[in-house]
């Protein structure tokens, strides 16, 4: 198991260079995506998926992702947002339903903790 994780950790820099060689390449990106967010690097998928959403702007399956990660970096109003964005698109898409649903819950706790 850390034998695989150490070598998924050295694909970053081949996997920010197909992105650079096919910068229209959804698949580049969803790649480069994917690796990011598999060693937990949310801040840096960001990029990534924001060029993805260039890319594919009303693809729900990518702006469930978006949700997904903001939701990860603790953004839970940003979460919310980008699921309901996921939603308009297809509103029966049950993993857009999933983020929004925590992330409207955590934002709302967190919300309550303030307020004490």
């Amino acid at each position: 198991g850390l034998r695989a994780l150490e070598e998924y950790g050295e694909l970053p820099p081949f996997t920010k260079q197909l992105t650079e060689l096919t910068p229209d390449s959804l698949f580049a990106w969803d790649s480069h995506m994917r690796t990011l967010r598999a060693l937990g690097q949310f801040d840096e998928a960001s990029e990534a998926i924001d060029r993805m959403l260039e890319l594919a702007p009303e693809d729900e399956r990518v702006w469930t992702i978006k949700a997904d990660n903001l939701y990860r970096l603790e953004r839970y109003r940003e979460a919310s947002q980008a699921a309901e964005r996921a939603l308009h698109f297809d509103q029966e898409f049950a993993p857009a339903r999933r983020v929004h649903e925590k992330a409207v819950r955590l934002m709302y706790q967190r919300k309550g903790k303030r307020g004490k």
